[in-house]
């Protein structure tokens, strides 16, 4: 176990640690995008998915959250399966044609940055 640093993280332990919990966070949070319940405008776990997005890209981006990520083309078929749910429900909720088109259009991109991700840190 070697320490290199005075740093929270400067230690293999800690990085193991964050490699740990990242893998897990991703595994949740993918497991939610899976759900029928997250493609449905009007649920928690929805807005929970969304939520859990941000908080991997602002860990990515801190190059925190580096172990975990599923393959892209997993990520772009769930990602097509999931507007075809989304786009299905929303017109039940009576949103009006610009928040569908913008709302669906943030969606995609969301996806599309997780996509990314999922190539710059794939394990």
């Amino acid at each position: 176990m070697g320490t290199w640093g005075s740093g929270n993280l400067d230690n293999d332990y800690a990085l193991d640690e964050l490699g740990d919990r990242s893998a897990k966070f991703i595994k949740t949070m993918m497991a939610r995008a899976r759900k029928k319940a997250s493609r449905e405008a009007d649920e928690w776990d929805h807005t929970t998915l969304f939520v859990e997005f941000e908080m991997v890209f602002a860990l990515a981006e801190r190059k925190l959250f580096t172990t975990g990520y599923p393959a892209r083309a997993e990520v772009e078929a769930l990602a097509q399966k999931f507007i075809v749910g989304w786009d299905a429900y929303i017109d039940e909720l009576g949103a009006t044609d610009d928040y569908k088109e913008r709302r669906r259009a943030t969606i995609l991109e969301t996806f599309e940055r997780f996509a990314v991700l999922c190539d710059t840190f794939a394990t």
